[in-house]
């Protein structure tokens, strides 16, 4: 649960797994990510900056098993890609 009553929540609706904001009754959503990617796991969140730490799958299971270290903003204004070198972090 983040600070203002929202839920951080990883689901794979679209095809893929992605972060998504939804309040706790369930009548509002906004997709934080999108794209050719997946989030495999969220590794932190900063209440203070607003912000999650997420490792991220690029492209289809099974072409690539890379992972990168991205930033998300939870205000959904955008995702930073921190760490992006072959291989598994």
């Amino acid at each position: 649960t983040l600070p203002d009553g929202e839920l951080l929540v990883r689901s794979d609706v679209d095809g893929w797994d992605h972060l998504y904001v939804r309040s706790l009754d369930g009548t509002r959503s906004r997709t934080l990510t999108s794209g050719t990617w997946r989030v495999r796991d969220i590794l932190h969140v900063d209440e203070t900056t607003r912000t999650a730490l997420v490792l991220a799958q690029p492209g289809e299971i099974g072409k690539t098993w890379n992972t990168e270290v991205r930033r998300v903003r939870l205000d959904g204004t955008g995702v930073d890609t921190l760490v992006s070198v072959p291989g598994t972090h």
